[in-house]
C-alpha cells in the first residue's frame, strides 16, 4: 500500500475540500493508504470522519499575520514518522509551508504542492509563500495546463516542476443512487423554495465570498428569460463568508439589487450553501456556470454526472475541460445576450435537453471520474518516488 498523506487548512464547502474528500472515500480501491490532517474544522469534518481515510486534526494557533505554529510543525512530524508517509501533498500555501518545515532533515518522503487557486485573487501573503515552495517541492499539482501556463507566466515553474492533473469526481456522492431518492429530492428543495413542480429550473453553484465566480454576467441573462417565461426559476446556491477570507457581501449583495431593481425576485432564488449537492442537482433542468478565476470548476462537472445539460463561459479552464465546447455548451465570456439565447433555446427544447444533458455526461464520465483523477495521481506519485 502507497502511504499518502494530504494536508489541508480547513474542511470548509468549497472545491478542494470536495475533491480531497472524494479522494479520501476511494484511494484505498486503488492501492493508496490515505491519511487527511486538517489544520482546522468546518461542515465536512463529520463527512471527513466518516470516509474510509485515516483522519487526524491537528489545530493551528491563532497566530497573527498567518505566521507558522511550531507546535503543529512537531505534531505533524510526529505523524508522519509515526505513520511512515510516503508522500506528503499540500492543499494550500499554509499547508506547504508546515509540510515543508516538517519534513526538513527526513529522507525518503515526498512533498507535493498543491495548487488550486489563480494567483490574480490570491491573497499577497499566500502568493509569496507558494513562490518560497515551487522550487522547493518536488512538485507542484494544478488541476489544468490553464494554471501550468500561469504559474510560468509568474516565473514560479522555473524547475518545470508543474504537473496538471484534472480533478475527478465521485458519482456516488453527486448522484442518488435510487429513484425514490431522486424524486423525494428533486420536489424537496422545490418546495423550500416555493417552485411550481412543472416549472422549468436551472441553478448555479458557487460561493459569493471572492470574485471567483461570475454570478454577476448569470442575474443580467436572466430578466429577458424571465419576461419570456414567466414560470421559468433560477437557483444561486452558495455562501458569501469563509473564516479563512475577509467576509466581502459585495458580489452576493451586487447580484441581489440586480434582481430586486428588475422585480425578478420571485423567481431567482439564494438559499445559501448548499449542504446536499444531489438534492440542488435533481432540482434542475439545466446547469449554468461563469467563472472569473476557476481553476477547474468541479460544480459543473458533478452536473454533467447528474445528466444535466450545461451551459458555461468560454473561460481558458472550461474550453480546456470541455474539449473546446464538446462537453459543454459555451457562450462568450461577459456576454448576458449570448448566454440568454442558450437557456432560452434549453427552456423551449425539452428533448434537446435531455438529448444535450447524455452527451455532457459520457464527457465526464470518460474525462472526469474520480478512479480516473486517483489512477493519474498514484502514478505520479509512483513517478516522484521512483525518481
Amino acid at each position: 500500500m502507497l502511504r499518502v498523506l494530504h494536508l489541508i487548512k480547513s474542511l470548509d464547502i468549497g472545491g478542494i475540500e470536495t475533491l480531497a474528500l472524494d479522494f479520501c472515500n476511494n484511494a484505498h480501491r486503488h492501492g493508496v493508504e490515505m491519511h487527511l490532517v486538517c489544520m482546522g474544522g468546518g461542515a465536512l469534518e463529520g463527512a471527513f470522519r466518516q470516509s474510509s481515510a485515516h483522519f487526524r486534526l491537528l489545530p493551528k494557533m491563532p497566530r497573527p499575520k498567518d505566521m507558522i505554529d511550531p507546535i503543529l510543525i512537531y505534531r505533524l512530524r510526529r505523524y508522519i514518522i509515526t505513520h511512515n508517509i510516503q508522500i506528503v501533498h499540500c492543499h494550500f500555501a499554509d499547508e506547504g509551508l508546515h509540510g515543508y518545515l516538517a519534513l526538513r532533515g527526513l529522507k525518503n518522503i515526498v512533498l507535493i504542492q498543491g495548487m488550486a487557486v489563480d494567483l490574480r485573487v490570491n491573497q499577497k501573503l499566500d502568493n509569496q509563500k507558494f513562490r518560497f515552495l515551487t522550487p522547493r517541492v518536488r512538485a507542484t499539482v494544478v488541476p489544468g495546463q490553464t494554471t501550468v501556463e500561469q504559474l510560468t507566466h509568474w516565473g514560479m515553474n522555473k524547475h518545470n516542476n508543474a504537473r496538471f492533473v484534472h480533478n475527478g469526481i465521485d458519482p456516488e456522492r453527486v448522484v442518488p443512487k435510487h429513484k425514490t431518492a431522486l424524486q423525494t429530492t428533486h420536489h424537496s428543495l422545490r418546495k423550500k423554495l416555493n417552485i411550481p413542480g412543472n416549472a422549468v429550473v436551472a441553478g448555479m453553484l458557487g460561493n459569493f465570498y471572492n470574485a471567483v465566480r461570475d454570478q454577476y454576467t448569470v442575474c443580467r441573462a436572466l430578466p429577458e428569460v424571465i419576461r419570456k417565461f414567466p414560470q421559468f426559476h433560477f437557483i444561486f446556491g452558495g455562501g458569501y463568508k469563509n473564516k479563512w477570507i475577509k467576509t466581502n457581501e459585495h458580489h452576493y449583495n451586487r447580484c441581489l439589487s440586480f434582481c430586486r431593481e428588475n422585480n425578478i425576485t420571485s423567481n431567482v432564488h439564494f438559499p445559501g450553501l448548499i449542504h446536499h449537492n444531489p438534492a440542488f442537482f435533481q432540482t434542475l433542468d439545466f446547469y449554468v456556470h461563469a467563472t472569473n478565476y476557476d481553476t477547474f470548476g468541479i460544480a459543473p462537472v458533478e452536473a454533467m454526472f447528474n445528466k444535466l445539460p450545461v451551459i458555461a463561459n468560454n473561460a481558458p479552464i472550461f474550453r480546456e475541460t470541455s474539449c473546446n465546447g464538446k462537453g459543454m455548451w459555451l457562450f462568450e465570456d461577459k456576454q448576458s445576450e449570448d448566454l440568454t439565447e442558450k437557456m432560452i433555446h434549453l427552456i423551449e427544447n425539452h428533448d434537446g435537453r435531455k438529448e444535450l444533458g447524455e452527451k455532457h455526461y459520457h464527457h465526464a464520465k470518460k474525462y472526469f471520474h474520480i478512479d480516473t483523477h486517483i489512477q493519474n495521481m498514484k502514478k505520479l506519485y509512483l513517478e516522484l518516488l521512483d525518481g
